[in-house]
């Protein structure tokens, strides 16, 4: 039976991310500011560069991301084949963790759980055994869908901030393999649904039948749920993107 229903999926970790300062969840009183060393951080594409698209549009993505956190004044440019980003004067490590969450890829899964626990043979084909955000190991099936968001907003609700999306793909896989998880079938027996970023699995989530979107949740500030749906937002990067050392 087909589900008309989505399922809401708990993010068990949440994602760094800074205000316009970045001073967001810095205690009070207890604050300490990047040196102008520490504010310019530079990334190069992670392996063979010859082939790697231009930086120019990834750096314009970044810096969008960027934005739509809430941090305002950083510059973001190319040097060559290094992207470099500087940080306003007055950021905080909150600002730098931001950095790291919006250069990332941000290729989004979702793969119903199989198993908790070690695999227990050959593992499925185009699955993947993995570890869930606590390290415990687990095994999910195939993507039932990846990326298609075409929009995320971060909105505050009763229990805090969550990430709400909005797809811009046919949504009849998902809803096959929400129907699936609800009735425990083969393809999902767990009756739950993993969302996978970049190959790391950040939320197992168990179906709401009584719920009719998606909703991720955690234990998000502001600026933490506005940091999420920016990466969502813009799509993933076409490349991975690795600190210069």
């Amino acid at each position: 039976m087909r589900s008309t229903l989505l399922v809401v999926l708990v993010v068990m970790g949440a994602v760094a991310c800074g205000s316009t300062n970045g001073r967001a969840g810095e205690e009070e009183g207890t604050v300490t500011t990047l040196t102008t060393e520490e504010r310019v951080v530079r990334f190069r594409v992670d392996g063979d560069q010859a082939g790697a698209p231009p930086l120019a549009p990834i750096a314009a993505t970044v810096a969008d991301r960027l934005r739509r956190s809430g941090m305002n004044g950083a510059d973001v440019s190319v040097d060559g084949a290094t992207l470099v980003i500087r940080l306003p004067e007055g950021s905080t490590p909150t600002a730098r963790r931001l950095v790291d969450t919006v250069t990332t890829v941000g290729a989004l899964a979702f793969r119903p759980l199989l198993a908790e626990g070690p695999a227990g043979g050959a593992t499925p084909i185009t699955g993947m055994t993995t570890v869930g955000p606590d390290g415990s190991p687990l095994v999910l099936g195939p993507p039932v869908l990846e990326n298609g968001i075409a929009s995320a907003t971060a909105a505050a609700e009763a229990g805090g901030w969550v990430v709400v999306p909005r797809f811009g793909v046919d949504l009849t896989p998902l809803l096959d393999a929400v129907g699936a998880c609800i009735e425990r079938q083969a393809i999902c027996p767990s009756g739950k649904m993993a969302i996978v970023i970049d190959d790391r699995v950040v939320s197992v989530g168990q179906i709401d039948p009584s719920l009719r979107r998606v909703v991720i949740t955690g234990s998000f500030d502001e600026f933490e749920a506005k940091g999420l749906a920016a990466v969502l937002s813009t799509g993933p990067l076409p490349v991975r993107l690795v600190p210069e050392r």
